[in-house]
C-alpha cells in the first residue's frame, strides 16, 4: 500500500507541475500578445521613427490654423493633429510658403518622426503634387537660374519644373565657376548653374556644390565625400601614390597612409597586390591644412557595363 500511495503522490505531482507550466506558457503568450497589439496601435495612430528615417505619409488636411501654427490630416489610420514648428519645410506648388497657403480638403504629404515628448514632429509638409519634386531637388543635381541670393543661401528657380527652393551656402560647400574655386561673390542673380545637394536632418537642402555644369558639380561632390570609388591608373607602392580614375570621371591623386589597410574579400592583402584596373573604394581621412591621407581600400568588383545600343 505505501508503493501505491508513493506512485499516486508523484503522479499528483507531475500533473500540478504540467499544470502550472501551462499556465506560466499561457501567461507569457498573453503578455506578449498584449505587447504586439499595443504596439500596433501605437504605430497605426503615431508615425514613429525606423532605423532614424522619418515616416512618410500623405492624407487630407480637415483643419487648418496659421496663427496657432497647428494643423489636422486624416491618414487612412485616422485624424492626427500636427504642431508645424518654425523649422518645417512647407511646399506649396513647387514653392516655399507658410501654413497660410494651405487649405482644408487639400491633399498633402507630410514627413514626420517623434520628437522627445513622444508627440508627432513635423518636419515637411507639402502638397501632394509637389512631393516628388521636393524629393528630386533634395537629393539630385539639378540645373537651373539664380533668383536669389542671399548671406548664406541661393535659391535656384529649376530648369525642368520652374519649382524655387534655397540652397544653404556653408563653409563646406564646394563652389566653382569656370573651372576655377569660386565664392558667392562670384555668382550673380540670372546665372545659370548646376547644384548638388545633401539633405539635412532638418529637411533642408545644402549645397554640397555649387558648379557651371552637372559633370563639375558631380565632381566636386564626390571631392567632399569621405570614400571615393574608381579604377587604378597608376599605383606607386615605395612613393605612397595612388591614381585613381572615379565614378564622377574625377582623376585623382591620392596620398596613402603607410598603415593603410587593404582588404579583399574580407581578408587583409598586402599592398603589392594593388595594379593598374583594380576598382576600390578608398577610404580618406583628411587633416588639417587640407592634407588628406586614404586609411583603408576595399578592392571590389568593377560594376557590370552598359550594353551597348
Amino acid at each position: 500500500m505505501p508503493t501505491v500511495r508513493r506512485r499516486t503522490q508523484v503522479a499528483k505531482g507531475e500533473v500540478c507541475k504540467t499544470f502550472i507550466q501551462r499556465f506560466d506558457s499561457a501567461r507569457r503568450l498573453r503578455s506578449a500578445c498584449f505587447v504586439l497589439v499595443h504596439l500596433a496601435l501605437l504605430t497605426a495612430i503615431v508615425p514613429v521613427r525606423s532605423n532614424g528615417a522619418a515616416v512618410i505619409r500623405t492624407g487630407v488636411l480637415v483643419s487648418v490654423d496659421p496663427t496657432g501654427m497647428q494643423c489636422s490630416i486624416r491618414h487612412t489610420s485616422g485624424v492626427i493633429d500636427y504642431h508645424v514648428p518654425t523649422s518645417a519645410v512647407l511646399i506649396h506648388t513647387r514653392k516655399p510658403t507658410d501654413l497660410t497657403a494651405f487649405t482644408v480638403g487639400l491633399e498633402v504629404t507630410v514627413r514626420v518622426g517623434r520628437s522627445s515628448n513622444g508627440q508627432p514632429r513635423l518636419y515637411d509638409l507639402t502638397d501632394s503634387s509637389s512631393w516628388r519634386w521636393l524629393t528630386r531637388i533634395r537629393r539630385e543635381i539639378t540645373e537651373g537660374t539664380i533668383t536669389e541670393i542671399r548671406s548664406s543661401e541661393i535659391v535656384l528657380k529649376d530648369r525642368a519644373e520652374g519649382g524655387l527652393y534655397p540652397y544653404r551656402i556653408t563653409e563646406k560647400s564646394r563652389l566653382e565657376r569656370d573651372g576655377k574655386p569660386a565664392s558667392m561673390a562670384d555668382y550673380a542673380v540670372g546665372d545659370t548653374v548646376w547644384i548638388a545637394p545633401r539633405m539635412l536632418p532638418s529637411g533642408a537642402a545644402m549645397a554640397t556644390a555649387v558648379a557651371g555644369s552637372k559633370a563639375a558639380a558631380g565632381v566636386l561632390r564626390e571631392r567632399s565625400q569621405p570614400t571615393v570609388t574608381g579604377t587604378v591608373e597608376k599605383w606607386d607602392l615605395a612613393g605612397r601614390s595612388l591614381t585613381l580614375k572615379t565614378r564622377a570621371g574625377d582623376r585623382r591623386i591620392l596620398v596613402v597612409a603607410n598603415d593603410c589597410v587593404i582588404r579583399r574579400d574580407g581578408k587583409t592583402v598586402p599592398a603589392a597586390v594593388l595594379k593598374a584596373g583594380a576598382y576600390l573604394t578608398a577610404h580618406i581621412k583628411r587633416f588639417e591644412e587640407g592634407v588628406e591621407r586614404v586609411q583603408r581600400m576595399t578592392l571590389k568588383k568593377p560594376p557590370a557595363r552598359s550594353p551597348q545600343r
